[in-house]
């Protein structure tokens, strides 16, 4: 994954999350550069190398590795496997508790 410098084959993508701590710098939306053809699987599993366990845990089911999160892609619901094209703006909502 790469911040800067687009290759010809590369798509911008830009990904925040709903959440008191943000992925990028001072909790701003991050922007990556994926491969053409990269799912929200592909950038999830970039993103849990970047960030580890501590997104991890904030993002995907222990019982079955499933994420239980809602997925919005430019505006609408998106799965696992869409496809990502240039410039697609992407938010994790997480489930949010109360009591």
């Amino acid at each position: 994954m790469s911040t800067s410098g687009v290759r010809a084959e590369d798509m911008r993508i830009v990904v925040d999350i709903v959440s008191a701590v943000g992925l990028g710098p001072g909790g701003s939306p991050l922007e990556v550069d994926l491969p053409v053809g990269s799912t929200v699987k592909d950038l999830l599993s970039m993103l849990f190398e970047l960030y580890g366990n501590s997104l991890r845990q904030r993002l995907v089911r222990q019982s079955n590795g499933q994420p239980f999160v809602t997925f919005i892609v430019n505006g609408e619901r998106a799965e696992l496997d869409y496809e990502f094209s240039h410039n697609d703006k992407l938010l994790i909502i997480p489930p949010i508790g109360g009591g």
